[in-house]
């Protein structure tokens, strides 16, 4: 009788250590690939090779992108540097070239709550700041936007309104500013699906704040974006299917973005981390 009860019991601490074997790693981002091909012959027409730099304190505090293959921007490398306020949060991310483009600097301003309300873009002229853009945001949840406005050169060019499902953004609605009469900047919906993997910059909770649109909070990522304007014809930029392969941890290793109405037309991606 004492074997009956020692069996079931040995199953549960197997089960136990199992369990620990497969628990989840913490993975941060060491490199990527983007891939962009077209054409009938499945042409690149640009690749970008991205390098994650990081401190002794493992804080991101450089991308180098380069732009590789044979074209005439081939060899061009675009290096953003981020800096850091006292609370750890992203203050500001400069981006320069060597194709000797003007550099530009996005900072961001923070409410109490650590949320990100506005982001301004600006470029250096002869020792002049000048504004590119800005970017306000509001929230209807910690983790979740309300609206973001995009205004240019002082105008409110864009709103984006956001719905939510179960903490994921599921719908966004564009709309522009007054002043935006041209033909081609109709209102549109998009629908947004995932999967239920992790997103590559999980580990680098600080970068949530450069990427306050399509996804936020980037819990999963997007497999699927269906676009249409008010009429319901299909907006094509915005529509677009992703297939990924995954580590046994979980995060993308590779994805392939295709855009069903332009078949011509890829994205494609690869990824290596750093796992502990």
């Amino acid at each position: 009788m004492k074997t009956t009860y020692l069996f079931p019991f040995a199953l549960c601490l197997f089960l136990l250590s199992c369990g620990k074997e497969i628990e989840h790693k913490t993975c941060v981002l060491q490199s990527s690939v983007e891939t962009i091909t077209g054409g009938d012959q499945n042409e690149v027409s640009g690749q970008y090779s991205s390098t994650y730099i990081f401190d002794s304190d493992n804080k991101l505090t450089q991308i180098r992108e380069e732009v590789v293959g044979e074209g005439a921007s081939a060899g061009t490398l675009i290096t953003t540097t981020y800096s850091y306020d006292s609370e750890g949060r992203i203050a500001e991310a400069t981006t320069s070239s060597t194709n000797h483009s003007q550099p530009s600097t996005k900072t961001f301003l923070y409410n109490s709550l650590g949320q990100v309300i506005e982001r301004r873009i600006t470029i250096m002229t002869d020792g002049t700041e000048t504004e590119v853009s800005r970017t306000e945001y509001e929230y209807a949840a910690p983790q979740e936007l309300k609206s973001s406005r995009l205004f240019l050169s002082g105008e409110l060019f864009e709103t984006h309104e956001y719905t939510y499902t179960d903490g994921l953004m599921t719908g966004v609605r564009v709309t522009y500013g007054p002043t935006q009469n041209s033909e081609q900047l109709k209102p549109y919906q998009i629908e947004i699906s995932y999967d239920n993997k992790r997103y590559p910059y999980a580990a680098l909770p600080a970068l949530l704040a450069t990427r306050l649109d399509f996804g936020f909070p980037h819990q999963h990522n997007i497999v699927g974006m269906k676009a249409n304007y008010d009429d319901g014809s299909v907006k094509s930029f915005h529509t677009y299917s992703v297939a990924f392969t995954y580590s046994p941890e979980g995060y993308p290793v590779s994805s392939n973005q295709s855009y069903p109405r332009n078949n011509y037309v890829e994205r494609n991606y690869s990824y290596t981390y750093a796992c502990e």
